[in-house]
């Protein structure tokens, strides 16, 4: 079922490869002898003059355009454009924009439109042709296109021309200084998502339904407040506390929304022992039972929902939608995400989540009580198991739990989607790489027939409706482990050049690896002996080797880690014995031996206990869900993935990847996004067989004579090699 996968849909696109390739041609060369950078900066300020609500590298028009009035000084230019990301993941970007000002009057008619924090700014830039000669469209012009709405339509134009980028965003920051030339350099530095979904936020509507809460005073006494939260909260919220109205009032509306992706929704209790809760996730253990002493086994029964339903949900309660019921900024579906599987798999605490259809699921939670019956999430696709997002059941006291958090932090779905996801993801041992990722769709523009597009330089484009507003961009949750390699697009290796040859198709090309901060560590009190794997299956190989290192054993045959994900078996004999090498470090003596202890007591026999098997931590967990329980079942869980697995998938042989970083940067382009796979045949090949490398962030920097973009990426282990 990989065909099911986004990843087929993030793709480096056609239109950026066909640049690239026609760039590394005699077509290039042409084409670098006259490309020529614009740069067109807007401000959303009401109170702007006109004359400065765009600003520009390149005036349109005569010499007189350039210049004031009394042409004794020029109007203010842009000099410059740096786009950087901000946060590890690139999902958000920062922008530096410098302006130069010529008089004091200039500094201070820019101050109304570019130097107010909050403000909206648009900057877009680009060549003025493609490689094969097509002009640009220049700017979008519409000065009152939220930010979400720019970043959708800037996304449009990417997708038409590879020789376009622009951002959206707020002001930040500002600043500027006077030159010894008498005239003022100014900056200002914007915020932008870099994705329209990205500033959604989970309380964008007010629920106008108050709902009971307990809250603490400050004395720590509770007390019942009346409040309104988001509409979302306020489902969940009416889940917990009223289970069976909460389904029926909230079903068909769930319904209607997960069809429009072809899902099912389902709603269910579950009931299991342990401490009943808060919509907090405190315990909730009323005094009866505290006196009974039944605090160890109560009967708590508690709402889930699927991972389709809380899809639905978060679309049908989180994200706006226009008047016709159209989603313009995009939305959340994950239909039919497969995710990577094992046959140990288990939830190891139903506080967070429930996997339907592993072995201890049915057993823990004593099956549903009422709702919905849950439908397996392990499915099987070309003779392999997989799990099934969608049908992951989670427990909606965790969600609450997280929703809260979030609404009291940045308030974006994002954010509330990440944390819920790496809890899931931690009760199952990790077993997933989950990434959150814009996918296909298109930006709905107008619901009319007929659309009209000002492309900027007193141009307009008359468009009819057809498919183009029947679209709408998705988010996706994805298994990194899932990616196609296959589809992985290599970029032109040579040559490398600088600004002034006539080809540049890269201009810089990195290949970095990014030690962790445990990994030094390990090296640095390890007293040169690297960390060895405990489980025997996979041979005594050391978990981080040299570049391209097999190693040795006195053993007839040996299992060893190369250091980029993969595994070699050698035979003692032969040349593959010849030819491998033994490294040791001739600086760290070998340990002395610790004198022996005559006078020590021996232990006693009774004094160790023997460690209790999987089966049976299991088991402890279906008798009491607790703290301890869920700690030790997760920690048999992650020993269990460390040794080989009923249907022979030794991938956990692999060791540990070595965390390389992939950058490069070439001649600007619009068009690369994150979650894309790159690669270059200048890479090793032992190195770019075992690693998709995944783009993380993408950089411009504009001047008025040159524009360059950075991609960078992270390695992800090859599993599908």
């Amino acid at each position: 079922m990989a065909g099911t996968s986004p990843f087929t849909k993030k793709n480096v696109p056609d239109n950026v490869r066909a640049e690239i390739d026609a760039r590394a041609g005699k077509s290039g060369i042409l084409w670098s002898a006259k490309k020529f950078p614009w740069i067109h900066l807007t401000s959303m300020s009401s109170g702007c003059d006109e004359k400065y609500i765009e600003l520009s590298s390149l005036k349109q028009g005569d010499y007189r355009g350039l210049y004031e009035e009394n042409y004794v000084r020029p109007l203010p230019v842009i000099t410059g454009v740096d786009v950087k990301k901000q946060g590890e993941l690139g999902t958000t970007r920062r922008v530096t924009v410098k302006i130069v000002a010529y008089t004091d009057q200039q500094l201070i008619d820019l101050q109304k439109c570019y130097f107010i924090p909050g403000m909206d700014c648009r900057v877009e830039w680009g060549w003025s042709e493609d490689v094969l000669g097509n002009q640009s469209l220049g700017p979008i012009g519409n000065r009152e296109l939220g930010e979400a709405e720019a970043i959708c339509r800037i996304k449009e134009r990417e997708k038409q021309q590879t020789h376009y980028s622009g951002i959206q965003g707020i002001v930040g920051n500002f600043s500027y200084s006077l030159t010894p030339e008498n005239y003022w350099d100014c900056s200002i530095e914007i915020t932008a998502a870099a994705e329209a979904f990205g500033p959604s936020k989970v309380s964008d509507y007010n629920c106008s339904c108050p709902r009971e809460y307990e809250r603490e005073d400050p004395d720590g006494k509770s007390k019942k407040v009346v409040e309104n939260r988001s509409i979302l909260y306020t489902m969940l919220i009416d889940l917990f506390k009223s289970y069976y109205s909460a389904e029926r009032a909230y079903r068909s509306t769930l319904e209607d929304v997960a069809k429009q992706d072809g899902k099912n929704i389902t709603i269910s209790q579950y009931n299991y022992y342990g401490a009943r809760r808060t919509e907090k996730g405190a315990d909730d253990v009323p005094m009866y039972e505290k006196i009974a002493n039944w605090i160890n086994s109560p009967d708590t029964t508690e709402p889930y929902i699927s991972w389709a339903t809380l899809e639905a949900a978060i679309n049908a309660k989180a994200i706006p939608t226009d008047e016709n019921n159209v989603y313009t900024l995009g939305k959340l579906t994950s239909t039919k995400m497969l995710l990577t599987h094992h046959p140990k798999l288990e939830s190891t605490d139903p506080r967070v989540c429930v996997i339907p259809g592993t072995t201890y699921d049915s057993k823990i939670v004593n099956l549903v009580r009422t709702g919905d019956i849950p439908v397996s999430a392990i499915v099987e696709d070309g003779g392999k198991k997989y799990v099934m997002l969608d049908n992951i059941m989670v427990n909606v006291v965790m969600l609450l739990v997280e929703l809260d958090s979030v609404e009291k932090g940045d308030g974006t779905i994002t954010s509330f989607l990440t944390n819920v996801l790496n809890k899931i993801n931690n009760v199952c041992g990790s077993l997933w790489e989950f990434e959150i990722i814009s996918t296909t769709g298109n930006c709905i523009t107008n619901p009319a027939d007929t659309l009209t597009v000002n492309t900027g330089f007193g141009q307009s484009v008359t468009g009819t409706k057809g498919e183009y507003d029947e679209k709408h961009p998705t988010v996706s949750i994805v298994d990194a482990k899932m990616y196609q390699a296959d589809k992985t697009y290599s970029l032109p290796a040579l040559p490398i050049g600088g600004i002034n040859d006539k080809i540049s198709v890269l201009r810089d090309f990195k290949l970095d690896m990014k030690m962790t901060d445990s990994m030094k560590s390990q090296a640095l009190y390890s007293n040169g002996s690297q960390q060895t794997t405990s489980d025997t299956s996979c041979g005594s190989n050391a978990i981080f080797a040299p570049f391209g290192l097999s190693g040795t054993n006195p053993v007839d045959t040996l299992t060893v880690n190369t250091g980029f994900g993969q595994s070699v078996k050698l035979e003692k004999t032969g040349a593959s014995q010849e030819a491998s090498v033994i490294i040791k470090n001739l600086a760290k003596p070998k340990a002395a031996v610790p004198p022996k202890c005559d006078d020590c007591k021996k232990a006693s026999p009774n004094s160790t206990k023997q460690p209790k098997e999987f089966s049976d931590l299991m088991k402890d967990l279906n008798d009491d869900v607790s703290s301890s329980t869920t700690t030790a079942a997760l920690s048999a869980l992650i020993k269990e993935y460390g040794i080989s697995s009923r249907e022979g998938d030794n991938s956990h042989c692999d060791g540990t990847p070595l965390p390389f970083v992939f950058s490069f940067t070439l001649d600007g382009i619009g068009g690369f996004s994150f979650g894309q796979t790159v690669t270059c045949d200048r890479i090793p090949e032992d190195v770019r067989k075992s690693f998709v490398f995944q783009v993380t962030a993408v950089e411009h920097s504009i001047t008025p004579n040159d524009w360059t973009t950075t991609v960078n990426t992270v390695a992800r282990a090859n599993f599908s090699k």
